[in-house]
């Protein structure tokens, strides 16, 4: 019986102690027994509780005692401190033997609880996460909402013969100014999280830095600010994603364009070396002092300028200098009061894309003369009053369009029995059923089945917009509509259907 008792402690894998039935030390693992404070040879004839760290002898004594009374294995936890300072968590499994004895098996478990903290903090992690993000998702269709109104019917007012112009923009402007916040913000919000996808591609740089100098051109006219750039002789190809570079580079040039000085002057500059590509602008404005550029990449921090007639957020900066960290590039600035300030945007280079073929000229066609364009019936399903309205007045001051409103699916669902649209728009947000749960059900009506449908929603998020493409909506409007591009949109729709008929 000894022997084969001695062969199933050997077997064990963690460290073991026998202890007698007077609660003695007996044999053990190992005679430096690593859950021990001392040797077992100085605790020979004592307790085993003895060896343990004084904070644990309490529990120790009371775990032994109950694995004898109640026949039954028993743990307890305690802290281990070790000769150079560590501490080691153990826990003690103490098990009933034949005899009277017990079996005490130890075990490091440090490792085990650290891991144990780590899957909960990166819960609570994650779950904060989901909550700001939830939270950015209200927060903006919450301000969009009131902002499809305002910009909206602002832009109606603009049209209108006897409106004051100047009243009127200051509503545009100070419209836009919130809808650029809230979009500055979400952007910030994708960033911090790594929700903002970036799709790298070789970037011809001289024709972007030619689409930014033409885009804030409006704005550098309007402020007597003179834009310069000359090509690099040779095209350069910076490995980046597009339409995140040109973001980048707009709110650099438009911040040379806006902090400069009346009649000043933006050189923009294209550049490459030992593997990097660099874009640079330099303005003739009125410069930082190192305090300001210390604290230039602080959210909402506008260096003294929140009551000057420049408007900002004071995140465009703090979004750049992110998006081209994800893009592992480099964003500099080299300033000086009184002399300006230099911006460069440093990125790794890329090779030039292989040339395509160019494809064949088709043969030239006799062009027909347009059909006469009926008018355009659309249904558009939106319970806010306000935003319906506004896509109301907005059609029929255009002319060509039969516009009929529903307030939510089963209104819709009742309209399209006797009338069949052309093109439905629905708001995401709706009574009872979703935006997308009633396109489901007007696609299931003869005749709607390939009506081209657009979702018309203050959501904004990018998991909005591509939910609502795998629903089957061949465009996402996001509110505040742009008015003019939706009228587009529906104008080549109705001259498309018309060369259909």
């Amino acid at each position: 019986a000894d022997a084969g008792r001695s062969a199933v402690l050997a077997a064990l894998p963690d460290p073991w102690i026998v202890v007698d039935a007077r609660g003695r030390c007996g044999v053990a693992s190992t005679p430096r027994h690593p859950a021990l404070a001392l040797p077992l040879e100085q605790l020979a004839g004592r307790d085993l509780v003895d060896g343990l760290p004084p904070a644990a002898r309490e529990a120790a004594a009371a775990a032994l005692e109950r694995a004898r009374t109640l026949g039954r294995v028993q743990r307890f936890e305690y802290d281990l401190p070790g000769d150079d300072g560590s501490v080691r968590r153990t826990e003690a499994r103490v098990s009933p033997m034949p005899g009277g004895e017990l079996l005490v098996i130890t075990r490091d478990v440090g490792e085990r609880l650290q891991a144990e903290q780590s899957r909960r903090d990166q819960l609570v992690a994650e779950m904060a996460s989901r909550a700001k993000s939830e939270f950015m998702s209200r927060m903006s269709h919450e301000m969009r909402t009131p902002l499809n109104a305002i910009i909206g019917f602002a832009q109606l007012l603009r049209q209108q013969a006897g409106a004051r112009l100047d009243h009127v923009d200051h509503i545009l402007d100070a419209g836009r100014h919130l809808l650029e916040l809230v979009n500055d913000v979400l952007d910030l919000q994708r960033v911090e999280t790594g929700d903002l996808a970036i799709h790298f591609a070789p970037v011809p740089l001289a024709p972007l830095v030619e689409d930014c100098i033409a885009m804030l051109r409006p704005l550098a006219d309007a402020r007597g600010v003179r834009q310069q750039f000359v090509p690099p002789a040779a095209p350069l190809h910076a490995l980046a994603d597009a339409q995140r570079l040109r973001q980048v580079l707009l709110n650099v040039g438009s911040n040379a364009v806006k902090y400069n000085r009346p009649g000043g002057r933006v050189t923009w500059s294209v550049a490459a070396a030992d593997g990097r590509c660099t874009v640079a602008v330099e303005d003739t404005g009125a410069g930082m002092t190192p305090d300001q550029l210390a604290r230039l990449f602080q959210p909402f921090e506008r260096l003294g300028r929140d009551t000057s007639a420049v408007e900002g957020t004071g995140l465009g900066l703090v979004i750049a200098r992110r998006l081209v960290d994800a893009m592992g590039g480099l964003l500099a600035i080299d300033s000086r009061p009184a002399q300006g300030t230099r911006t460069a945007v440093e990125l790794p280079a890329a090779p030039a894309p292989a040339a395509l073929p160019a494809p064949a000229a088709p043969a030239e066609a006799p062009v027909a003369a347009p059909p006469a364009a009926a008018p355009l019936r659309l249904l558009y399903v939106e319970d806010n009053r306000i935003n319906a309205l506004l896509f109301e007045e907005t059609l029929r001051r255009h002319g060509g369009f039969d516009l009929r409103v529903a307030e939510d699916g089963a209104e819709a669902l009742d309209l399209v029995r006797d009338w069949r649209p052309d093109v439905l728009v629905l708001d995401a947000h709706l009574p009872g059923a979703s935006g997308h749960e009633v396109l489901q059900r007007l696609r299931a009506i003869d005749g709607l089945a390939q009506a081209p449908a657009y979702m018309c929603s203050a959501d904004a998020m990018p998991e909005d917009v591509q939910r609502a493409f795998d629903a089957g909506f061949r465009a996402y409007w996001t509110k505040p509509l742009d008015i003019e591009a939706v009228l587009d949109e529906l104008r080549r729709v109705r001259a498309a259907l018309a060369r259909a008929r």
